[in-house]
């Protein structure tokens, strides 16, 4: 009874909730900050294209702009979110070592493990919050500034055809003219098999393809031609439209362009099970485990602040060129989750290392940290 009762004073107490209170005050007020100079911005450049349709459309100006706030705020939030939250708690951690609350606690006999219990019962709520972001809300987010068509992402991820995209899969290789959007399709294609032999196998041309239903991989070719040599010395031949596996998933088509963080979680799965096209799988990979590790990021964070900011004191004295260290230092934390993170989009690690090993790091360093000072 006495541990458990312990353990509801840790996260439930006076001094918990206080402690909680105020990393939730810091965190909000500097997120709101960021997401105030983020919206500035982004109202700057787009702003007039907003106000410019509402006058066309003959409706409120309110009715374009706050879905499009609102759709860019989970973006925002994703992004940036962590750094609130590593600055936020570090602006906390030392409010409270300034009104001596921190040296209150540990003379009146709270221990370290104690005092770190709101602190990470506070960031993984955070943590919580941003996998759910991360994982459901911003992709439904960016689609939907993608229909409304206003933003960043309208301009650059809107359905349209791109002209000359190349795909490799295995044996074979495709350039097509492509249809990125809510349904795959391709024209003026050109495909290539045997790549990987010392000659082309077959040339196919086909004006359109179309995938096949429930077949994987399957496209269904209109207005055919097939080279008889590979190199072209016999010409080509009319052919009838037939069915050929190419190893194209339309996922890849629909979604040529955008990030994969930015999918819809079935659609990764989709591209991380291409084992013949490892750029896509690794890419979409990491993705993934972005998403299952998402909630673990802010703790680290929050833990590396905390122990940043008792360091920047030098008994109850602030060392101000050790604040401005301790506090430039986050950006680096950060910074070193996004470089991992690019490392396994690119394919130089797998995707479970590159997005553990940055937490790991982290963690690491911030209850070392913790275990020195205490």
């Amino acid at each position: 009874m006495n541990g458990l009762a312990g353990a509801r004073a840790a996260l439930f107490g006076v001094a918990a909730r206080r402690a909680a209170g105020d990393y939730l005050k810091a965190v909000s007020l500097i997120m709101f900050i960021l997401l105030a100079v983020a919206w500035t911005i982004d109202l700057a450049q787009y702003f007039p294209g907003i106000r410019k349709q509402a006058h066309a459309d003959l409706i409120p100006l309110w009715k374009i702009a706050l879905p499009y706030l609102w759709h860019r705020t989970a973006d925002i939030l994703v992004r940036l979110l962590p750094f609130a939250t590593f600055f936020g708690v570090y602006l906390a951690e030392v409010t409270r070592r300034l009104r001596l609350e921190s040296a209150i606690l540990s003379a009146s006999g709270s221990s370290p493990t104690r005092q770190l219990a709101p602190l990470l019962a506070f960031s993984l709520a955070a943590g919580i919050f941003l996998n759910k972001l991360e994982a459901d809300w911003r992709p439904a987010a960016v689609a939907a500034q993608i229909e409304l068509g206003h933003g960043a992402y309208a301009d650059r991820y809107a359905p349209r055809w791109i002209r000359d995209v190349w795909f490799v899969s295995g044996d074979t290789a495709v350039r097509a003219t492509i249809m990125r959007g809510k349904s795959a399709a391709m024209r003026d294609v050109l495909i290539f098999t045997g790549i990987k032999s010392p000659e082309l196998m077959s040339i196919h041309a086909a004006k359109h393809a179309a995938p096949v239903a429930n077949m994987p991989g399957i496209w269904r070719l209109s207005g055919v031609e097939i080279w008889s040599d590979a190199l072209g010395t016999q010409g080509s031949a009319p052919a009838p439209d037939q069915t050929l596996g190419m190893g194209i998933l339309p996922v890849q088509v629909m979604s040529h362009g955008i990030a994969t963080f930015f999918l819809p979680s079935g659609q990764l799965r989709d591209l991380a099970a291409l084992t013949q096209d490892p750029a896509w799988a690794a890419d979409a990979q990491t993705s993934i485990w972005r998403r299952r590790t998402a909630w673990l990021v802010l703790p680290a964070l929050a833990l590396l602040a905390a122990a940043l900011a008792r360091r920047s004191f030098s008994g109850r004295t602030p060392v101000i060129p050790r604040m401005v260290a301790m506090g430039v230092s986050g950006l680096g934390a950060v910074v070193l989750v996004r470089v991992f993170r690019v490392m396994g989009e690119l394919g130089t690690v797998p995707g479970p290392i590159a997005v553990f090993g940055s937490l790991a790091i982290l963690y690491a360093l911030g209850f070392w940290l913790t275990w020195r000072e205490h």
